[in-house]
């Protein structure tokens, strides 16, 4: 890990534990590492003996169980010292690599999903994707590849990352795809639809940001429908997905798109209001940016307050109160109350925003 990379790490767990009223004074990187892939060398951290599997279990963050967000965020940091403990990859048995690439994997998810670091997973994921040999494990790791890339492409919009989270996506894709002569189920999964379904949004998340709206919204569609034919389909990552399409639709500023758009948006909140601990899901604050979003183009500022005031409600709860992605609510709460004539509290959001942003 470069020491940037490093510092970076550093701020966000001590950000994270700090909204937990918990201080630590121990270094949180102990020796550094570095992550590369393809035809470079991969050099790792990995323990020279100890309870790896127990290590990895006691982390329990599920990136499609909401509900293990809050629970694990207080673990980051002892796995990130377990990490720190290593020396050599080839003492460790065959169970214990799995173990560790697991590992690897809900650390790099937990990056991605919550934490909007895609550096921090891409290295943490490509670990996962070269010591998981389980063909479920290893497909997982590739779909999340292909999202952290994605979301690095929006935040540095270079053709590699492009490139990147389209190969990614790709693979699975084809990977996971039935030949005509081949059965409709791979036998590797209990649910072949599920990562399928997530290489397509990964494609569509990609196409947005390239602005292809129309070939974006054909994937989350597509990535929906696989969703659908899952008895137990209807979860997490179904609602993410769903509050994706609706965002593209927004941004493809059609009046005709709004009124779909609008009940996708609050078919997501319906489900996260029902799922419960709402103040304090991540997840959740998304949806209700969107929301705020969508109420902001049909003309609804003050529908539009609210989502973003509860959205920056659970940033604060979760995050903490200096934390950058506190940004965007702020700068749409400040547009929701200048198109409404209150240009003092724009004013005072604005300036919220810029101090986080000049930080």
């Amino acid at each position: 890990m470069t020491s940037m990379s490093q510092q970076r790490l550093c701020l966000i767990l001590f950000a994270l534990y700090s909204t937990a009223a918990w201080t630590e004074n121990e270094t949180l990187i102990q020796r550094p590492f570095s992550i590369q892939t393809d035809k470079e060398v991969v050099m790792a951290i990995i323990p020279d003996s100890g309870p790896v599997e127990l290590q990895e279990k006691k982390f329990a963050f599920d990136w499609n169980h909401h509900e293990t967000i809050a629970d694990n965020k207080l673990r980051l940091l002892e796995e990130e010292q377990f990490l720190s403990t290593i020396d050599d990859i080839s003492k460790l048995t065959p169970d214990d690599q799995e173990a560790l690439g697991m590992l690897f994997f809900k650390l790099g998810a937990y990056y991605i999903h919550v934490l909007y670091e895609p550096d921090l997973a891409i290295m943490k994921l490509a670990m996962a994707n070269i010591l998981l040999t389980h063909v479920d494990a290893k497909i997982w790791s590739q779909n999340h590849l292909g999202y952290a890339y994605a979301e690095k492409y929006a935040q540095q919009p270079i053709k590699e990352n492009k490139e990147r989270a389209m190969y990614y996506a790709n693979k699975v894709i084809t990977t996971l795809t039935p030949t005509p002569h081949a059965s409709d189920k791979s036998p590797a999964f209990d649910k072949p639809n599920e990562p399928l379904a997530f290489a397509y949004a990964v494609k569509g998340l990609m196409q947005s940001n390239l602005k292809q709206y129309t070939r974006a919204e054909k994937n989350f569609r597509a990535a929906l429908a696989l969703h659908e034919k899952l008895t137990d389909g209807k979860d997490d990552q179904y609602a993410l997905i769903k509050n994706e399409l609706a965002d593209t639709l927004l941004k493809q500023s059609q009046p005709t798109h709004y009124s779909e758009a609008l009940s996708l948006l609050k078919d997501v909140k319906k489900y996260w209001s029902q799922k419960g601990n709402l103040t304090n899901d991540p997840y959740a604050a998304v949806n209700l940016i969107s929301l705020g979003q969508a109420y902001l183009k049909m003309g609804k500022s003050k529908a539009a307050l609210h989502e973003f005031k509860t959205a920056i409600l659970i940033y604060k709860n979760f995050y903490g109160e200096k934390s950058i992605l506190l940004t965007k609510p702020y700068q749409l709460l400040a547009k929701a109350y200048k198109s409404l004539g209150n240009v003092n509290r724009a004013a005072a959001y604005e300036h919220k925003a810029n101090a986080l942003r000049n930080a």
